[in-house]
């Protein structure tokens, strides 16, 4: 992620050509003054004088690679969590109650460890860095809400163990 961030994201003489009547209109920044100030963007295309889409494939190939990270971890958790669930299925005779008592804890745990960050940080960020594929419209507030509902599972992470640990 910091690799997509770092080099597909950053701000290059075309994107920032592209992006500062947006950038001036909606947040009045001017991304043309003397200290070029940063931002971050997905510029997947940028039109072209023409009016046509001219893609950006080093974007769209560091986005996808991002992409992959991020969904082979949920599908890590996954295969994890039916390996898990088996596993105590096999064992369910032979462990006593306490110990088998903590694993389902662990369990739960575990699925709501990874439900939550799918809803505040998983599913937000597809959709703010998938939009502009698809819908030509600026996202403005929504994207900031998006982008800052990331920093809620940090926050609600640790609630989580203590909550479903005795």
């Amino acid at each position: 992620m910091c690799t997509a961030v770092g080099f597909g994201w950053a701000p290059s003489e075309e994107s920032r050509a592209a992006f500062a009547p947006t950038m001036m209109e909606t947040h009045g920044i001017d991304l043309n003054a003397s200290n070029q100030p940063g931002f971050l963007a997905q510029p997947y295309w940028i039109r072209a004088e023409d009016g046509s889409k001219k893609w950006q494939w080093k974007q769209i190939g560091i986005f996808c690679a991002a992409f992959c990270a991020v969904f082979g971890t949920l599908g890590v958790i996954g295969f994890c969590l039916v390996k898990i669930l088996k596993e105590m299925n096999k064992t369910k005779g032979h462990l006593e109650s306490k110990t088998r008592q903590m694993q389902r804890q662990l369990v739960r745990a575990l699925i709501w460890q990874s439900l939550i960050p799918t809803t505040t940080s998983y599913i937000p960020i597809c959709f703010t860095v998938l939009a502009p594929l698809f819908i030509e419209i600026s996202l403005v507030g929504i994207g900031t809400v998006c982008i800052m509902s990331m920093e809620l599972f940090p926050v609600i992470d640790p609630l989580i163990i203590l909550f479903f640990t005795g």
